[in-house]
Parts: C-alpha cells; structure tokens; sequence
C-alpha cells in the first residue's frame, strides 16, 4: 500500500518566529477510490522551518500499517532529511518523532512540490482557522 501525505503551511512574522499553521492530508488508495483523513494545526513563536517539521512528524505518526510514504511538501528542508538524515542538530524531539515512525514504513522519500493536488483545499480550510493554535515556546 502507499500512503501519499500532502503538506500545506500559512506562515506569518519573521523567519526565525511568527505564527504559522498547516494542513495535512492523508491520502491512501483503497478498493480503486482515493481514501483521504485531514488535519490542521496552528503554531505562535515558531519558525516556518520548525512548523513544516512538526507537520511532516505529526502526519507520519497518523499511518499504522507498513507502507510506501511519499510526502508532498514545498520545503527543500524536509526532502533533504528525510533523504540524507542529516538535520544539523535541528528539532531532535520532532525528528526522533518522525524517525520512530519512519522504521515502521516500508519506504520514504519526500518530493518538493511548490502546488500539489490538495493545495487550495487545505488553503481554504486554514482560511477557516478552524483548528487549535499553540504556543511553542
């Protein structure tokens, strides 16, 4: 089975802290029909780059059964750990995070993609700002 997880973040302040949410979908291919599952979540005093992690770590964690992962994201970042490992000593929680639940998988790599399918959907619903935001730090 593959799982594809499609990321979209709104992000506002300043590189290092600001105020951000992100969408995620779930999307998996059962009996020939697409089966999706959304979710959203927003964040203060974060940077962008912490908020694309904390999406990709909370999206991976939502799949329970081995499969072939493909996350869709517009963050070069995201691509190239989940490719090389290598976070240079940045978000280890969210990482180990992601990481435990990656062993579970058959497979992941991560494309980066500026608009994916679900882009204006999860746009539209974080316009909604129907969901949760937290306090980072």
């Amino acid at each position: 089975m593959k799982v594809d997880i499609y990321i979209t973040t709104a992000f506002r302040g300043r590189f290092q802290s600001g105020t951000g949410a992100y969408g995620i979908m779930l999307q998996a291919i059962k009996k020939g029909e697409p089966a999706t599952r959304d979710h959203y979540a927003g964040w203060r005093g974060i940077s962008r780059q912490e908020l694309n992690v904390r999406a990709a770590a909370e999206a991976i964690q939502y799949i329970n059964t081995p499969c072939d992962v493909v996350v869709h994201t517009d963050s070069p970042y995201i691509k190239y750990v989940i490719e090389n490992g290598n976070t240079n000593g940045k978000f280890s929680g969210l990482w180990s995070a992601f990481s435990e639940a990656e062993r579970n998988m058959k497979s992941v790599k991560a494309e980066v993609e500026r608009k994916h399918e679900y882009t204006s959907y999860l746009k539209g619903k974080l316009a909604e700002g129907n969901y949760v935001v937290i306090n980072d730090r």
